[in-house]
C-alpha cells in the first residue's frame, strides 16, 4: 500500500485502531518519511 492509498483510508475511517499508539506513529513516521524524500529531491535537482 502506498503512503497516498494509507491516507486516504486513514481519513476515510478504514483503518482499525487508527488512534492507537502504534498505527498514530506509523503515520507521522511514514509522513515525515515522504517529506524528507521530496526535499532531498528538490535539492538533488538544485544540485544537478
Amino acid at each position: 500500500m502506498t503512503f497516498a492509498d494509507f491516507e486516504k483510508a486513514w481519513k476515510s475511517d478504514q483503518i482499525p485502531d487508527k488512534y492507537s499508539y502504534k498505527v498514530e506513529s506509523d503515520y507521522a513516521e511514514w509522513e515525515a518519511s515522504i517529506t524528507n524524500l521530496k526535499k532531498i529531491e528538490e535539492i538533488e535537482e538544485w544540485l544537478i
